[in-house]
């Protein structure tokens, strides 16, 4: 059985350009830039589907496909950032419940 190890897998790849600034620098980064980037993302997303949609309304979109597929990753951004803040406020209450 061959066991491919996690760093040759392309599939990770795309997740790590959701955080573009802690993939531009070779210094260890903290979660506040990394919850930052990643609201900043979530952001950027919106407005690009939030300008897509208005565009539609007036008539001045000429691709429709695009403006789909910028929705989609709007919607999965949050989804993917709204399970994360679920799973850290699982982690700290786990670990208040920990007896010392």
């Amino acid at each position: 059985m061959n066991i491919i190890p996690v760093s040759s897998n392309s599939a990770i790849t795309p997740f790590q350009s959701a955080f573009p600034a802690a993939a531009k620098t070779k210094e260890p980064t903290t979660f506040q830039s990394m919850f930052e980037d990643a609201v900043s993302n979530i952001e950027n997303l919106n407005s690009i589907k939030d300008q897509d949609s208005f565009d539609l309304a007036l008539g001045n979109l000429d691709d429709i496909g695009a403006m789909q597929v910028n929705s989609q990753k709007a919607e999965v951004a949050l989804q993917l950032f709204v399970q994360m803040r679920n799973r850290i406020i699982e982690s700290y209450q786990e670990i208040l419940r920990i007896n010392v």
